[in-house]
Parts: C-alpha cells; structure tokens; sequence
C-alpha cells in the first residue's frame, strides 16, 4: 500500500468515524457548555462537579423513596455542599423526610429546608415560572449582579435566591431587583458572601 493510499484510507475512516459518531455531539456539547458555565462560575470546577455530584445523590435518595412527591415536589440546589431545598408538598411528614433523605448524603454540610406545605396548582406554577424567568432576567441585566453565580426558584410567589454573592452590596442589588418583579411577595436570600 502506497503512502497517498494509506492517508486516503485514514482520512476516510477518520470521516466514517465521525460521521458514526454524530449522535455524540449533543452529549459532547452539552458537557462542553456546563463545564463552561463552571468556569465562569466563582466557584471552582471541581466544587461544581462536588454540588452536581451530591445533587445526583439526593435525587437517588429521592428516586429510592416510597413518597413520590418528594421527586415531583421539591427542588433540590446545591452550591458548596449547602443544599436548597424548595418546592411544595402535601404534608409535613414528605417535608421532613426530604430533609432527613438530603442529610443521608454524607458530603452535605448544610440543609436548608424552604418546603411549603401546600397542594400544587397549575396556575401558581405558571406564575412561578414566569417570576423566575423575570427575576433572572433582571439579574443578567443588573450590572451590579454577577447573575451566573446565582440560582433562583420561585413557590407560591415567595422569590429564593442562593449561590454566592462578591459582597454585601451585591446581594442587595440582586434582591433588590428581584423585589421589584410583579407577582414577587417576598424575596428569601440564602446567598453566602465571599470571603
């Protein structure tokens, strides 16, 4: 086999390859972007891949658990360990045991339990998601509010901000702006500051 035959059979299998490959580029770009949105992040890739890695095992725990609402129900965000527990669920006993299932996984340092007792409406959650699409919205556009570093959730109108803040000026322009959404009844911060 000449040299030119053997690149010619190169790059064509190289080409096959890929081609066969094409159902890997989503996953490929998808992994791509979250490691991006990692890095941009104020917190390492490595903490970030730590929070994705025991929000995995919360929701196992959940998955695992005979009360179904606790997998439909409530919320699960993890930044540096800590754990935001959010959502709504019929009774106290599905709230508590999210709880007690969270602070199985043995690298949680903190849960905070922000679960409302409460039966789920179509319309409330309709009106959450468009206040969480607003409050983000004003949070990107906010000069002042580095947006990436946090999450919002909305239930029953009540606004939970959590993630990490540079500083105290900066967590009070980011629940300023999020007070400031209609629909907005109250603004609950679990956002640490830097140090």
């Amino acid at each position: 086999m000449t040299l030119i035959s053997k690149i010619n059979l190169t790059l064509t299998l190289g080409v096959l390859t890929m081609l066969s490959l094409n159902g890997c580029v989503p996953v490929v770009g998808a992994a791509a972007a979250t490691t991006g949105v990692f890095a941009s992040q104020d917190r390492t890739v490595g903490n970030a891949i730590d929070d994705k890695t025991t929000w995995a095992k919360i929701k196992d725990q959940y998955i695992q658990s005979p009360d179904r609402q606790l997998l439909s129900g409530v919320n699960v965000e993890v930044i540096e360990n800590r754990v935001l527990l959010s959502g709504s669920v019929d009774t106290q006993e599905s709230a508590l045991k999210a709880v007690e299932l969270a602070w199985k996984v043995t690298s949680v340092k903190e849960v905070i339990n922000e679960i409302q007792i409460r039966k789920k409406s179509a319309k409330n959650f309709a009106i959450d998601s468009w206040v969480t699409t607003q409050v983000k919205s004003k949070l990107l556009a906010n000069e002042n509010v580095r947006s990436i570093n946090y999450h919002v959730e909305t239930v029953n109108g009540v606004v939970y901000l959590f993630g990490l803040a540079k500083s105290q000026s900066e967590l009070e322009a980011a629940t300023k702006s999020a007070s400031t959404v209609p629909e907005v009844k109250k603004v609950v911060s679990h956002v640490r500051i830097q140090k």
